[in-house]
């Protein structure tokens, strides 16, 4: 293996251990495609149900290794912005019970 492939495997190892640690806990789901000419899309959907709902990323890029940088990058911003939310409910759900 080259300097490249071992790059690409570690950008996809810890893409879709980032994107299976939200999967279930968001209802998402992805649509990815990578071919020789360029288009290199990853796409990421919440659903609620079978119903989609808003798409939280788009990556496009030249390379693969591009997209599934920018995906994760997407996806790890996402938990985040998640987690700050849940919490401020969390805090405003214990204000109520008081």
């Amino acid at each position: 293996m080259d300097h490249a492939e071992d790059e690409r495997k570690v950008l996809e190892d810890r893409f879709h251990k980032t994107y299976r640690s939200l999967k279930k806990k968001y209802g998402l789901r992805s649509h990815e495609s990578f071919d020789i000419f360029g288009n290199n899309l990853i796409e990421i959907w919440e659903y609620k149900g079978e119903r989609k709902g808003r798409r939280i990323c788009k990556a496009e890029g030249e390379t693969p290794e591009e997209c599934l940088r920018r995906a994760t990058g997407d996806l790890e911003w996402y938990a985040m912005i998640k987690d700050i939310k849940n919490g401020q409910e969390e805090k405003e759900d214990g204000k109520r019970a008081v």
